[in-house]
């Protein structure tokens, strides 16, 4: 049952993941077609703040999460998730009401308090549905989060339709679309949860108790995860403010198409979590070394992407041709922070060593800080913040990997981590001084290399997908 449960959480995950990355593809490559550069801008611009509107939960989910994270449906206190649903939701209001005010008393371009108060609204939405999203998460009911997730991704399909047939050169199109995709997901979403809003109300007192609790043990983790977020929120916000929104879009629009493949990550992730608390601790240990091997071997190849993409965009979206030499730095960002989202985030938080995963986010928010203000206010370079992100998320990925592998007794393969972080190099190197198809093919071959020089790992591949599908 338990083997079921984890092939159809990951099933379910996996097809979400699809459909979310087709509808960012059509997102990414289609509406620019009719957006100009500036509309395009001003649509990351409501993306870039969007993402940071979970602030406002103040670890109360996220605590939530930590805490019930392992449990079943049947061993859930409704009344109190019903009373705290409630409490949370309306805290949600008054934080949107006062984000909008402060906003407005500040900006003073249309469209930046347009995007401040669409995402407003998003507060309200997409916190209801992490409220939700989470427990179910956390009972190792992921599938039905992954489906809302799908419900929302689709109407992305619906958006990018009607402003390519109709040729909408406006980016509200698109943002409205977004809140009516958050809205069908919430309604799927209450419908599956009716089982906790049909319940009796929890005493008041109890239900604050236990969300100052939440709040308490999730606190760390929100913060850490918006450090994490920080890493790149900084650099483009330092875009922003030295360069303007143009600017700002030609290097949202490399950041973007990194994320692809960290879409895909995140929601593998988000059912290990669960499923890796059940286990032992000696098969915890077993899964995290074979993982972290696989992914050092396997994650590199997603580099490979970089020309065919480099080739699609300079013939589709021609006017965007500088972004690509954002993206040859910014690329393997998804090797760094793959390993992260999906294996060291995830054992920090089972081994609950939350304080760490925030103490190494501070610390590469300030490294990524700190060089993207050299580079934006000393020397006026914009590869030298495509470079700090770089080197903050690598930073934090390799300190954050020789730590759990210290806290799991796992003796570090310092010839496979050298090799790995070589080839990174040498493909950012290369592709950001050489703009030539050829490329490709080099590095092709250095990735046969690198698989070579570590040929006496490869055979763990095998060895850990039947310890998965063994133990867990």
């Amino acid at each position: 049952m338990k083997n079921k449960t984890f092939t159809r959480n990951v099933l379910y995950a996996l097809i979400a993941q699809v459909i979310s990355l087709l509808a960012s593809f059509a997102v990414q490559f289609f509406a620019p077609k009719v957006l100009d550069v500036t509309q395009y801008a001003y649509w990351q611009l409501f993306l870039f703040y969007v993402s940071y509107i979970n602030i406002s939960r103040i670890g109360i989910i996220d605590g939530m999460y930590l805490r019930l994270g392992g449990h079943e449906r049947k061993e859930l206190d409704t009344s109190l998730l019903k009373t705290q649903y409630f409490l949370f939701m309306l805290l949600q209001f008054v934080f949107a009401i006062v984000f909008v005010l402060l906003a407005s008393s500040v900006l003073k371009d249309d469209n930046r308090l347009f995007v401040i108060f669409t995402c407003a609204i998003c507060m309200i939405i997409i916190n209801s549905n992490n409220y939700f999203g989470f427990l179910f998460q956390a009972i190792n009911e992921t599938n039905l989060y992954s489906i809302s997730e799908i419900i929302y991704n689709l109407t992305w399909f619906v958006a990018v339709f009607i402003l390519c047939v109709f040729k909408i050169g406006s980016y509200k199109l698109i943002i409205y679309f977004y809140i009516v995709g958050q809205l069908l997901a919430a309604v799927y979403l209450f419908i599956k949860a009716r089982f906790i809003l049909v319940a009796p109300n929890a005493l008041l007192r109890k239900v604050f108790n236990d969300m100052r609790i939440n709040s308490k043990c999730g606190i760390s983790l929100l913060v850490a995860m918006y450090a994490s977020m920080l890493i790149t929120g900084f650099a483009r916000a330092v875009v922003d403010g030295k360069w303007g929104i143009e600017i700002f879009g030609y290097f949202s629009f490399a950041m973007s198409l990194t994320t692809f493949l960290l879409k895909f990550i995140s929601q593998v992730s988000m059912v290990m979590f669960p499923a890796i608390r059940k286990v032992s601790e000696k098969t915890k240990k077993e899964i995290f070394e074979e993982a972290n091997t696989i992914l050092t071997l396997i994650l590199p190849m997603a580099l490979l992407m970089f020309v065919p993409m480099r080739y699609l965009v300079n013939w589709w979206l021609p006017q965007y041709n500088n972004s690509m030499y954002y993206l040859s730095i910014l690329l393997p960002i998804c090797v760094f922070d793959g390993k992260m989202q999906l294996l060291y985030s995830t054992y920090l938080k089972v081994i609950n060593k939350q304080s760490f995963l925030l103490a190494v986010n501070i610390i590469a928010v300030a490294v990524s800080l700190t060089i993207s203000l050299f580079g934006a206010y000393i020397v006026n370079n914009l590869n030298i913040i495509a470079w700090a992100m770089l080197i903050a998320i690598a930073t934090r990925s390799i300190i954050s990997g020789y730590a759990v592998s210290h806290w799991l007794d796992i003796k570090q393969n310092i010839k496979l981590q050298l090799t790995e972080i070589i080839v990174i190099l040498m493909f950012s190197v290369l592709n950001n001084l050489i703009e030539s198809n050829i490329t490709f093919f080099v590095f092709a071959g250095m990735y046969v290399l690198y698989l070579s020089v570590n040929y006496k790992e490869l055979y763990r591949i095998k060895m850990f997908v039947k310890k998965m599908s063994n133990k867990i």
